[in-house]
């Protein structure tokens, strides 16, 4: 996996509203820093992944803001491909995008945030029969598929999102699953601008999936299983946005299970 340019995509302008005219995102401009993709699957559909012990979002949201998209795959195996990403340096962020970050994390309805959370897909490598089930049209999560929310207070929002919850995105998948080892697939989650104050739109976080292999995903423990690995978890609560840190971040390599993680500049 990897993290494209935000330039690839092209989002709503800062006269949207009146010319209808998207643009490539500015280069640098995307919020967060992609710092984990897990691939895991479970007899049953997995939920609140964040909270299993060891996830990268219990460990990097003790000093920086995390969100968690669970892509919950349909099949048996159910496979979850989760993706986590992490505020960058505050003080560089964009400061309105990151007030939408709290106000949807905190403040918002989950009515709110199924109306807003929007996904623009891109296949960068691929052929023509996946290039035209995916397509690049932006799609709001919450209208188009079940989804759900959980999060820790102060420290990570994760966005679970049922597949199987849509025929057509089903379908879609079926196309994709068959071909999965040879696509390479951008994506970047948007908070939709639908007002000239939330305007231009700017990339929320961007991941690219390279090659996956859907039958490698790891088994883990089922929900609800004694012992299981994962729980429910409280609904999000409001957090500080000075929760996330603001020390400068850097790359700290790979753990042991290959995750890479952020680390602050003192702690080298």
């Amino acid at each position: 996996w990897d993290e494209p340019e935000p330039q690839t995509f092209k989002l709503r302008g800062a006269s949207y509203l009146t010319d209808r005219l998207k643009v490539p995102a500015p280069e640098g401009s995307t919020l967060m820093q992609l710092i984990a993709i897990d691939l895991i699957c479970a007899a049953q559909p997995i939920e609140h992944a964040a909270a299993r012990p060891g996830s990268p979002a219990l460990r990097e949201s003790a000093d920086n803001f995390v969100l968690v998209v669970n892509l919950q795959l349909p099949g048996s195996p159910a496979v979850s491909l989760v993706l986590f990403w992490a505020v960058k340096r505050q003080d560089m962020a964009d400061g309105a995008l990151m007030a939408r970050l709290e106000w949807f994390a905190d403040a918002a309805t989950d009515e709110e945030r199924n109306s807003v959370l929007k996904l623009v897909p891109s296949v960068q490598e691929g052929n023509w029969i996946v290039r035209r089930a995916v397509g690049q049209k932006p799609v709001i999560l919450g209208r188009a598929l079940h989804t759900s929310y959980h999060g820790l207070a102060g420290r990570y929002i994760e966005v679970d999102v049922d597949i199987s919850s849509s025929s057509v995105a089903a379908g879609v998948l079926r196309i994709v699953r068959g071909a999965s080892r040879t696509l390479v697939v951008d994506l970047a989650f948007v908070l939709e601008g639908q007002s000239d104050e939330e305007l231009p739109e700017r990339p929320l976080a961007c991941a690219r999936l390279m090659c996956v292999d859907l039958d490698l995903a790891t088994p883990i423990d089922a929900p609800n299983d004694s012992g299981a690995a994962m729980a429910s978890g409280p609904a999000p609560e409001p957090f500080d946005a000075s929760s996330t840190g603001t020390s400068p971040l850097r790359a700290d390599g790979d753990t042991p299970h290959g995750v890479r993680v952020l680390a602050s500049a003192e702690s080298t």
